[in-house]
């Protein structure tokens, strides 16, 4: 089930989230019926831009993390690679 939602373009972190699990559960789940796994999105330089201007004014890595699709720990490692 877990794989089927994935390969309908769910990312692991929305399969976390739906299953009430650890994204790295749905990855083991996923790497278990040789599924395989997508790259983390990155983003483009003008979304590191958006993102940079947004930071400035005040918008938390959740908020950011939410727009862009990403996780906030995520965000902030790619917002931490920009500069």
């Amino acid at each position: 089930m877990i794989a089927a939602q994935y390969r309908g373009g769910k990312t692991t972190y929305e399969l976390a989230s739906d299953w009430q699990i650890n994204r790295a559960t749905v990855t083991m789940a996923l790497k278990r019926v040789s599924e395989p796994v997508r790259r983390p999105r990155t983003l483009t330089k003008s979304q590191l831009e958006e993102a940079a201007r947004l930071q400035a004014d005040g918008w938390s890595m959740n908020r950011l993390g939410a727009k862009f699709r990403l996780d906030p720990k995520t965000m902030k490692v790619r917002l931490a690679g920009a500069r």
